[in-house]
C-alpha cells in the first residue's frame, strides 16, 4: 500500500482471532451506507490500482468481484498456479455474467455493508476455517442479489504463487473443503461434476494407456478429446503461456483434483498453523 499512502487509513487491534474476527473488527468501523473493498495482505497493488477500479462500484450490485493477476516465473509450480488461477478467473467471470456466480476472492472483493449486515456478516460460518468470501457469496446469492464482475487492467493487481507443492496443497486442501458446507445447490452441483469429469478422464487415460485397442476405448478417446476440447476454449481467451504448456497442464490436471479430493477425504490438514475446520 506504499504507493496509495494518501488514503486514509487506522490501524486497529483485532479483537478476537482469525481472519473473519479482523474483518469484522474492522467493518464495525465502517458507516452502513458504505463499500467495503477487502484485499489479502500478500497481494501487491499498481499504482494505478485505485484509478482502475474506481469506477466500478455498481450501486446496483450487492457484491463486485473483480480480478486478480498472479505473476509466474519459470517454475513449473509457479506456471503450474499460474494457468489453474487463470481458469478459475475464466470460470468466475462467465458464472458472474450468466448470474450463477460460482467463486469470489476475498483478495480482492467488495460488497456494501447494508448487505453484509442483513445476512449477519460472518456469524453463520465462523466456525469454518477461512472461507469468509466464498460463504458471504452463497448468502448473498440466496437473497438474489446481483453480483457483479469488474472489468480492470490486467498489472492492477498481482499475487506470488506459492513456493512449494506441500503449501499448494494445503491451500487447495482449504478451498475444496468450503463446497462440502455450501448449501446452493449448482455450487454443490460444480464440484461434484468437476470430481466426476476428471475421474472420468484418468479412467480413460488408463484405458488408452494400457488397453488401447479394446471397444471401450474409441468411447474414452471422444470424452477426453471433448473434455479437453472444452478446456481449451475457456483458455484460449485468457492463457498468456505456450499452447504445448496449457495442453501438457489440461491432460494432467485430472490427477491434481484427484490428490487434492483424497487429501480432503483423508488427511488432517492445518493452515498458518491452525487446523483446517470444514
Amino acid at each position: 500500500m506504499s504507493q496509495h499512502r494518501t488514503m486514509h487509513h487506522e490501524l486497529l487491534h483485532n479483537l478476537g482471532e482469525g481472519k473473519k474476527k479482523a474483518l469484522h473488527t474492522a467493518i464495525a468501523h465502517i458507516p452502513d451506507e458504505h463499500w467495503i473493498l477487502t484485499l489479502d495482505a500478500d497481494i501487491e497493488l499498481s499504482p494505478f490500482w485505485w484509478r482502475n477500479i474506481q469506477d466500478q462500484f455498481n450501486p446496483e450490485c450487492a457484491m463486485i468481484v473483480f480480478p486478480i493477476f498472479m505473476r509466474a516465473g519459470g517454475k513449473w509450480i509457479e506456471v503450474f498456479q499460474q494457468l489453474e488461477f487463470l481458469f478459475f478467473q475464466a470460470l468466475t467471470k462467465g458464472s458472474i455474467l450468466r448470474q450463477r456466480t460460482q467463486f469470489s476472492n476475498g483478495a480482492h472483493l467488495a460488497f456494501q455493508k447494508k448487505y453484509f449486515n442483513a445476512v449477519n456478516g460472518y456469524a453463520s460460518h465462523q466456525h469454518i476455517s477461512s472461507g469468509d468470501d466464498q460463504f458471504l457469496l452463497a448468502a448473498f446469492r440466496k437473497n438474489n442479489w446481483k453480483i457483479g464482475w469488474a472489468e480492470i487492467p490486467q498489472d492492477t493487481i498481482s499475487i506470488t504463487p506459492l513456493s512449494n507443492w506441500k503449501d499448494l496443497l494445503a491451500q487447495r486442501i482449504r478451498w475444496a473443503g468450503k463446497s462440502k458446507a455450501l448449501n446452493i445447490p449448482d455450487m454443490k452441483l460444480l464440484a461434484f461434476s468437476t470430481a466426476i469429469s476428471n475421474t472420468l478422464a484418468l479412467c480413460a487415460y488408463w484405458q488408452l494407456l494400457f488397453e488401447p485397442f479394446q471397444s471401450a476405448s474409441l468411447v474414452y478417446s471422444g470424452f477426453i478429446a471433448l473434455k479437453l476440447g472444452i478446456e481449451w476454449v475457456v483458455f484460449h481467451t485468457i492463457k498468456n503461456k505456450s499452447s504445448f504448456i496449457t495442453l501438457f497442464f489440461l491432460i494432467i490436471y485430472p490427477l491434481w483434483v484427484l490428490i487434492v479430493g483424497l487429501s480432503v477425504l483423508f488427511l488432517k490438514q492445518k493452515w498458518k498453523g491452525r487446523p483446517i475446520q470444514h
